[in-house]
Formats: C-alpha cells, structure tokens, sequence
C-alpha cells in the first residue's frame, strides 16, 4: 500500500507495507542500551533439581530465566501529550521549552533511537482545534523542525535518531 503525504511542501511517498524495524534486539552479551540506571539485561538457564535448562549441559531443549526491563534496557519512548496538558494557557509558550527540556533529559541516556508519541493530539490541542487544519499542519510542521534542530544540537557526540509519530 503506498501512501503519499505533504509535509512542508513535499510530497513523499510511503510503502505502508514495507516498513523498517526500528527496534534494537536485546543483546544479552554486551548489555545494549540503558536507560535510568538500570542494569543490564540478562539470561541464565533455568535449573531445578537435576535439570539445567541448557543444551550445552546436557539437556534435551534450552530453557532460561529473562530479567529484562523494558522501558529501560531497549528503544525509548516518549509522548507529547502530557507537555500540552502542563503547558496550561500558555501553550506554546511553555510547551517548546518543556519539549527541549525533555529531549535533553532523554539524550543523557546515549539512546539511539527517541521517540515521541502522540503528535496529532499534541497539535490540536495546542492549535485548540477540533479538526485537523492548515494551521495543524503548519504547527507540526513546526514541532517536527524544532525536535530536528534540538536534535542536531544536543547529540553531537553519540548517534541518535528521531522518531515522531
């Protein structure tokens, strides 16, 4: 299914079909990425009596325990809409320095991927809009160029990409 949108005056066109994973595999070995403090992620055969969950020592199938945490060990994200709903009367106002502040807090964690949710909400309810407008339009658009440049600027030394959906 091929979908085409207009975002800032481009028209781009989208295979819905073929999406990309942006999803970071759980890597037990070397940990991966981590958020808040939180340990790495692990997995130990399980064992009980004389069995041990683990071909390699012998058992008939792999069976292990997971710790995992996973708003801390993997893909971050975030949403928007609670920055609208603190922003009050002033909106806009607040709501653009919130969402810098909250992008920053987000990037001491080295992530590699941020993503925020909850976009279209966020702009009607900044535009105090019931329907999607030209003004929505022209407010996202804002959004969007403003995540961008904050991004460029914060995370100059670590890799990081931006997902605003």
């Amino acid at each position: 299914m091929i979908a085409e949108l207009n975002i800032g005056g481009q028209k781009i066109r989208a295979a819905l079909d073929r999406g990309v994973s942006l999803a970071i595999a759980v890597d037990f070995a070397n940990g991966g990425p981590r958020h808040f403090g939180a340990g790495a992620p692990s997995s130990m055969p399980y064992a009980s009596g004389k069995f041990t969950g683990s071909v390699s020592t012998g058992a008939s199938a792999n069976c292990s325990t997971i710790t995992l945490t996973p708003h801390c060990q993997m893909t971050h994200t975030e949403s928007v809409a609670h920055l609208t709903r603190e922003s009050g009367d002033a909106c806009e106002l607040v709501f653009f320095p919130r969402l810098r502040h909250e992008l920053r807090t987000l990037l001491q964690t080295s992530p590699r991927l941020v993503r925020f949710r909850g976009l279209r909400g966020c702009v009607k309810h900044l535009a105090g809009a019931r329907r999607w407008s030209p003004r929505c339009e022209n407010l996202q658009d804002q959004i969007v160029g403003y995540l961008r440049e904050c991004l460029s600027t914060e995370s100059r030394e670590t890799e990081c990409r931006l997902l605003v959906e």
